[in-house]
């Protein structure tokens, strides 16, 4: 997968394409300060909207001003980690996907898998004298 340009360095398609997707520049004359990952608005886009739905729309007795600016330091600081957060290097909503079918597949049936090899879980005590 890797290639060789003409000074002996490699190219690696994978470590390139692993790159989170930046922005900085929106409009033509507008530019963020930094570069933000895409994944950090999406993230702070849907926590927003839940966290507005579902509980500040709820709480009238706070003014809205103050609801505001909770919801928006919540948004922010929740986004910003799970845009950074890397869990065996995937993405904690991939991470999370791959462990509940990981759990379907061998959790309910009563099998793990080490290196490779699927093996009987062990047996609790319990278990064992009934037998």
């Amino acid at each position: 997968m890797s290639k060789e340009n003409k000074k002996g360095l490699k190219y690696s398609n994978k470590s390139s394409l692993s790159q989170p997707l930046r922005i900085q520049k929106l409009f033509d004359g507008w530019s963020l300060g930094k570069a933000w990952r895409l994944s950090f608005f999406i993230y702070f886009g849907l926590f927003g909207l839940i966290l507005w739905k579902l509980l500040f729309s709820k709480l009238v007795i706070f003014p809205i001003g103050f609801r505001l600016v909770v919801e928006g330091f919540i948004c922010y600081k929740s986004a910003l980690f799970l845009s950074e957060i890397r869990i065996d290097d995937k993405s904690p909503f991939i991470y999370l996907k791959d462990m509940i079918s990981f759990i379907i597949t061998f959790g309910l049936k009563g099998k793990s898998i080490y290196k490779g090899w699927i093996y009987p879980l062990r047996k609790r005590k319990e278990e064992l004298k009934e037998k």
